[in-house]
């Protein structure tokens, strides 16, 4: 009899421990599950690839570096201050993008005496980049006023035409865009200032609308 009760015993146990050997591998295996469905649902929404310095604007791919926000547009590969979703609230008129679209020539003036000439070079050189290269545009360089450290013509909104018409850069503590005939103004912070170059770039690229 007690060998009867010993071999039921050692049946028991066994059967026991493979139940809950079962149901370790059951709960395992469920949470493998869970953790992969959010990380597909991640993958799929949340607007970043495996790269935590990646991100995608509206199937545009950005890659955030030292140097700024890093993306390619036809092969070329552009610099942007800006990822287009921070700027989204930069509202500008159609009939500013409407003015520069399609020209063989812009004229972009600023004044030579500003204390913030780093940004009116840096808007000049991105903008003048992307339009002669990507929009058959040329930015043609102008001052407001004389200046020995500039061998550029003068330029104002006085002379801006419906064939060549004028950006003009401007400091002023509240950043706006104006359209006054064909004069495009743009006035800010050096913040504000190259916000704007990035947002007015952004939509002549086609990636914000």
């Amino acid at each position: 009899m007690s060998r009867i009760r010993k071999h039921k015993i050692g049946k028991d146990t066994s059967t026991k421990r493979k139940r809950r050997k079962l149901r370790k591998e059951t709960v395992w295996t469920m949470i493998f599950a869970g953790v992969l469905f959010i990380s597909v649902v991640g993958m799929m929404f949340g607007g970043v690839s495996h790269n935590p310095d990646d991100y995608v604007y509206k199937q545009q791919k950005f890659t955030r570096t030292n140097q700024g926000w890093m993306t390619n547009v036809d092969g070329a590969s552009l610099r942007f201050d800006f990822f287009p979703g921070d700027i989204e609230q930069i509202n500008i008129s159609s009939d500013v993008f409407e003015t520069l679209k399609s020209k063989k020539v812009i004229w972009l003036t600023f004044n030579p005496a500003t204390k913030d000439l780093q940004t009116m070079e840096l808007t000049r050189f991105e903008l003048g980049n992307l339009f002669s290269t990507h929009l058959g545009t040329y930015i043609s360089g102008g001052i407001t006023q004389d200046n020995l450290d500039y061998s550029l013509p003068i330029i104002n909104c006085i002379n801006a035409t419906p064939e060549i018409p004028v950006i003009l850069l401007e400091t002023a503590n509240q950043s706006s865009v104006e359209k006054i005939g064909d004069c495009i103004q743009i006035k800010g912070t050096s913040n504000g200032i190259i916000a704007i170059k990035d947002r007015i770039a952004y939509q002549m690229l086609g990636i914000m609308e």
